[in-house]
């Protein structure tokens, strides 16, 4: 579904000329290893998105598009800056390349090579600046009285709150639960993997398919991330008691109440080896739905001190601080082991073992530096008999070169100002020179408890990992007390209503004080306010399951079976509006105060039957727009406008009702409406706005080609001629093979002849030039082989297991016709159905002579990471329509249905092309940023205003006025030529009537 979010500031950082940094003991683990030897490393790429650009607007968030938004715009940019390092390492054999997972977390890439291509990342790519040794760390593992010391069945008791509702990411060994009942209805089920939608795992499920399309296949409860396989059984035993305390079913034997959220579910994410595994599965949770993440394991400061022959890397902080950031961003919130060696081993400020050192959600007065945050609880431990657990990492934590780069082996330590330094913005907690650094921890929980074994008995689990499932499990409670809370209020919740200990106040040793589960959950109660009560019929009284109360700035409520609700905000005063299918909605004043509920009772009415038709319409001209998707939220209705633009709801009822339009178009902005309707037949109408990333054409490429599809104004037609049905000849291809055509005419391509081509089933086509057997996709252009060709739909297909590659001749329309027809991506996680065009020019060409090119879409299934453009003969000019799920502006995403039309031709000149009518001055990203000569800008003005757009440089010096003078509404282009200004950081503002409407950061490469 396309989300309207607003413009993301690009941060961008010069790309370093030099090689990439290695990590201190990578050149010698390098220089020691064979040939054939394979060897785990993290590649960090450039232009990692910081925190400060990706957080305010994420808080700002209700939290489900929060979490979309923060998965979205990470994703974009590893998108901007992987292709060719990924596009280097899929082309080698598993003999080579034995794991490859992107990290876009913080833009980074986990692999296991060669040295020799471990090597080659570092010297040949400009956009890797760091390349990190990804070792097997040894003991990161942290090994029911708690329950009861911390007051949680009180909580169950008086609050109704266990963790129902609650996904809790579980950083461990496993959990072996397929035969303990003790974990029955405890453990999360993809849906997206259940396909069957039968709520549990059996045969018809188990395909070896990626069925939710997110590059893991079978991940029905999560993921083992050290061996990447679904296997998440504990191969430790540490897991399976640590997972017990978090979450798991009481019974009346021993061991029978150690759960400390038995409501929740847990998502298993295997996997401690190794920093990489951890970093892995935490963006796997921020995009499958985790709430809190509970962690007992860290990594540990006596790594950098390790002698041979067990040589590592120093914990990666940096990068730790990195995941920890974008967590939170997303809305989780995470519970981490302070660690196991204490202040003894480790001295302060290095004590808190990584990642329990990054700063918390939220700050504090008693936080004595102020700096940023992050998702990370760092949870100490003590004893039953209310001692302090010694041997817990302890604090103050730092954040600061000169307190953390005191190791030769410590990452992200290279010389300072140069992409392997230190990151500037983790300046924020220093400890030296007598500051007083970040405290920690944050709170401290009970350890030495009773567990449930790996054998599904009774156990134990001691030290900080025995702690921190304890906090983890509260968080799920506080969660489910408190419906909608964000993860920064959840954290001070949590420790405002720790018990202290130690000195008065919070701590360095004990932190806020000991979890105390009652206390925090009372003190949200006197803190917040509340609204309960019961909502019944009108005619007969009975409670109302199901209906929905919306409130603005918070979750959304819905009532249990029994009809009750209740909703906790901040004191003041609010708009509930409570709605159900079939009964007239109620819209009322809610009056909140600190530690009160307000008696929220409430009856419903029955609706009246109506009928509407919705017309929809473009924004600039009464014509009707058909297939727009229009949902009605609130019953699940979605229907389709027909070809005069209109959707039929039949059964609906009076009153106001909300509609969502055009989530199956992203070429019109999603957009929502409510409208009143009187019981009876209703006729409404509106329009739908464009979105201008997806309203093209392309911008045009050196030579002058430019690609339209069928979303543009007189783009081409969808025209789709059957050949697998008898009316083409299906090609002999295998493997990745081409099979070659003399064409019946000469077709002319960036002004050159060609009388034949070559076919690959790998969805490209080479213009009178040799085959290339490359089966793994290029961004275009590329001077690397194949060039002089189509990119149709490039993937990695295998035609020989079903579907197949077809070549027709239509004399009668002056054309070749190639289908690639059911085609699967080779390991399965798709399959697509789609054809090429190529025109005699002598039927139809643009006004250079070149062949029309034409792509049609049948069919598009799954996740196809593919690639669609055309390059020239050396591979030095190319028109780009999408590479890896990442489109070029003015590109509408491939569907079903989708046709492409390259061509040097503006299919109607600008002056008469209708404009969309945009609602406010806005400034578009300029593409393609980076650049390294030319660049286009294209910018919107709502009505006839004087406008200009000028370039500066970091300093706010002017360098360059792209454009000023009066302009018209509508959408508007300006190409820009950089020679001669220096290389660097610019920053593009549009200005109107003396004020700046809007901003983007560019970058400039020579």
């Amino acid at each position: 579904m396309k989300r309207t979010v607003m413009a993301l500031m690009l941060a961008l950082t010069a790309i370093a000329a030099s090689a990439a940094e290695m990590s201190p003991t990578l050149p010698e683990i390098l220089e020691s290893a064979n040939a054939g030897d394979q060897i785990a490393v993290i590649v960090f790429l450039d232009a990692k998105l910081p925190m400060d650009d990706v957080y305010p607007e994420a808080r700002a968030l209700p939290m489900g598009p929060r979490r979309d938004y923060v998965v979205q715009v990470l994703k974009e940019r590893f998108a901007q800056m992987s292709p060719n390092v990924m596009k280097y390492l899929e082309g080698f054999s598993s003999k080579e390349v034995s794991l490859l997972r992107p990290l876009w977390i913080f833009n980074g890439i986990r692999v296991t090579a060669t040295p020799e291509i471990i090597r080659a990342l570092a010297s040949d790519f400009t956009e890797i600046i760091y390349v990190e040794h990804d070792p097997v760390y040894k003991e990161t593992l942290d090994i029911g009285w708690g329950v009861f010391e911390t007051n949680a069945p009180q909580v169950w008791s008086q609050f109704g709150a266990s963790g129902q509702g609650v996904i809790v990411g579980h950083k461990d060994s496993g959990v072996n639960f397929a035969s303990c009942s003790r974990f029955d209805g405890r453990i999360w089920i993809n849906a997206g993997e259940d396909i069957n939608h039968d709520g549990q795992i059996d045969g018809e499920d188990q395909n070896g398919v990626d069925d939710d399309g997110n590059g893991y296949v079978d991940d029905f409860y999560g993921w083992n991330f050290d061996d990447d396989n679904n296997d998440v059984s504990d191969d430790d035993s540490h897991g399976t008691r640590t997972a017990s305390v978090i979450c798991s079913n009481h019974n009346s034997s021993t061991c029978d109440t150690v759960s400390m959220a038995p409501g929740a579910k847990l998502m298993i994410l295997r996997g401690y080896n190794t920093q990489g595994a951890v970093f892995e599965s935490s963006q796997y949770a921020i995009e499958n739905g985790v709430n809190v993440i509970s962690a007992s394991l860290s990594f540990k400061e006596r790594e950098c001190y390790q002698t041979s022959p067990d040589i590592r890397e120093c914990p990666n902080r940096v990068a730790h601080r990195w995941a920890s950031e974008m967590e939170l961003a997303a809305g989780i919130i995470h519970a981490n082991s302070t660690g196991n060696d204490g202040a003894v081993t480790n001295p302060r400020p290095m004590s808190t073992s990584a990642p329990s050192d990054c700063p918390p959600p939220a700050m504090t007065p008693y936080h004595w530096q102020q700096g940023g945050v992050s998702s990370i609880v760092g949870v100490a431990a003590y004893h039953p008999d209310g001692s302090f657990g010694t041997y817990s990492g302890v604090g103050p934590s730092a954040w600061s070169r000169q307190d953390i780069c005191i190791y030769p082996r410590m990452p992200w330590c290279g010389v300072p100002n140069t992409p392997g330094g230190y990151p500037t913005e983790f300046e924020d907690y220093p400890y030296y020179n007598g500051n007083h650094g970040l405290l920690k921890p944050d709170i401290t929980a009970p350890t030495l408890v009773d567990a449930v074994s790996w054998a599904c008995t009774c156990s134990s689990i001691s030290g900080t990992s025995g702690a921190t499932p304890h906090v983890g499990g509260a968080l799920a409670v506080i969660y489910s007390a408190f419906p909608g809370i964000t993860p920064e209020e959840a954290y001070l919740r949590l420790v405002y209503g720790a018990l202290d200990a130690g000195d008065p106040g919070p701590d360095s040793t004990w932190g806020f004080g000991k979890l105390r589960m009652q206390s925090v959950v009372s003190q949200g109660h006197d803190t917040l306010g509340s609204t309960a009560g019961q909502v019944t019929a009108t005619q007969g009284g009975q409670p109302l399951e199901g209906v929905r109360l919306r409130v603005e700035g918070a979750q959304e409520v819905w009532t249990d079976n029994n009809g009750n609700y209740s909703i906790f905000l901040r004191p003041g005063t609010y708009t509930g509006v409570f709605e159900k299918f079939g009964y007239q909605t109620v819209s009322r004043t809610l009056n909140i105060a600190a530690g009160q509920t307000e008696n929220g009772d409430l009856t419903m009415g029955t609706a009246q039957t109506a009928i509407v038709n919705i017309s929809v319409q473009r924004p600039e001209v009464n014509e009707p727009v058909h297939d727009v998707e229009v949902r009605h939220p609130l019953s699940g209705q979605i229907v389709y406008t027909d070809q005069s633009g209109v959707a039929t709801f039949a059964s609906m009822y009076d009153g106001a009702q909300e509609f969502v339009f055009s989530e199956n178009m992203p070429i019109f902005e999603t957009q929502a409406q409510t409208f009143t309707l009187n019981a009876g037949g209703n006729d409404v109408s509106t329009r739908v706005g464009y979105d201008p990333d997806d309203f093209g054409p392309t911008e045009p490429d050196q030579y002058g080609y430019r690609a339209y599809d069928n979303w543009d104004w007189y783009g081409p037609e969808y025209e789709w001629v059957e050949l697998s049905e008898g009316l083409g000849e299906r090609l002999p291809n295998s493997a990745d093979s081409c099979v070659e055509r003399t064409l019946p005419f000469n077709m002319q391509f960036y002004g050159e002849l060609a009388n034949f081509i070559n076919i690959n089933p790998n969805g490209h086509v080479e213009i009178g030039s040799p085959c290339s057997d490359n089966w793994s996709r290029w961004p275009i252009p590329m001077d690397t082989i194949p060039n002089n060709y189509i990119s149709v739909f490039w993937q990695d297909y295998r035609p020989e297991l079903g579907g197949g590659v077809w070549y027709y001749y239509d004399e009668a329309n002056g054309r070749v016709i190639i289908e690639w027809d059911d085609v699967p991506e080779w390991f399965n996680t798709g399959r697509a159905t789609f054809q090429l065009h190529i025109y005699d020019p002598e039927v139809m060409s643009d006004g250079l002579g070149n062949s029309t090119i034409d792509i049609m879409f049948a069919d598009y299934q799954g996740r196809l990471e593919t690639s669609c453009g055309i390059e020239n003969g050396d591979g030095t000019i190319g028109c780009q329509y999408c590479f890896q799920l990442f489109y070029s502006p003015g590109a509408a995403p491939i569907q079903a249905g989708r046709a492409i039309r390259f061509t040097t031709d503006e299919l109607i000149p600008a002056n008469d092309r209708p404009q969309p009518a945009p609602a406010e001055f806005t400034l578009m990203q300029n593409y393609p940023n980076p650049f390294n000569s030319q660049t286009t800008f294209r910018f919107n003005v709502p009505h006839e205003s004087p406008v200009s757009l000028k370039l500066y440089d970091i300093t706010g010096r002017l360098t360059a006025t792209l454009f000023e003078g009066v302009q018209s509404a509508g959408l508007h282009t300006v190409s820009f030529d950089a020679a001669g200004i220096a290389t660097g950081i610019y920053f593009a503002k549009l200005e109107t009537q003396g004020r700046i409407a809007d901003t983007k950061k560019i970058l400039y490469l020579k």
